[in-house]
């Protein structure tokens, strides 16, 4: 079964030359913008050259998820050919973080330092794509109660591995926020 989406921009983080190469090692200078962005970092600014490409009239992007593999592909109309490009390549067994803000879905390899973003024409696309990507892959959701079984099993390691004996239950408080402010208040003061 193959799924396919189209998609509104590609993205990838640049960090030497070989990542201004296609998956199919075609340059993509010609047909990309590249753009540094700057965020603030703990002590510094950290600076990462991004390249884009964006869909236009006559350049394409586009998703396709098989049963082993996501693909992120260009086709380029120039009449009376049409070019696809392999923009990138995700075998099933590759370590890939997923994230999904919006309209955009991050990719980044756990192995090595190389992300990518693809960003879809509107909300439903993405939440679609990823239950598909969930359903051919097994990916499996994590429930809030499940989180909440994870972290108190967590704190309970945590608490026997420093020495001491507390009931998670032991943090929480009945006591107001104000009031909770304000005996911090009387405390510093």
């Amino acid at each position: 079964m193959n799924y396919t989406w189209r998609i509104l921009k590609y993205s990838k983080i640049i960090q030497n030359n070989l990542d201004t190469l296609s998956y199919c090692n075609k340059p993509l200078d010609p047909i990309s913008q590249t753009i540094t962005h700057s965020q603030y970092d703990t002590q510094e600014i950290h600076k990462e050259r991004w390249l884009h490409i964006y869909s236009q009239a006559n350049k394409l992007l586009e998703v396709s998820v098989t049963a082993t593999s996501m693909e992120i592909r260009l086709l380029v109309h120039s009449p009376p050919n049409i070019e696809v490009t392999v923009l990138e390549h995700l075998n099933l067994n590759d370590r890939v973080a997923m994230c999904i803000k919006q309209r955009v879905l991050g990719c980044k390899f756990t192995e090595s330092l190389r992300k990518f973003q693809i960003t879809f024409f509107n909300t439903q696309e993405v939440n679609i794509f990823m239950d598909k990507f969930n359903e051919m892959f097994s990916i499996k959701k994590i429930t809030k109660h499940e989180k909440e079984d994870v972290k108190e099993e967590f704190l309970k390691k945590f608490f026997k591995m420093i020495g001491e004996v507390k009931e998670v239950g032991e943090f929480k408080t009945k006591k107001s926020r104000s009031k909770i402010i304000e005996e911090f208040l009387k405390l510093v003061q």
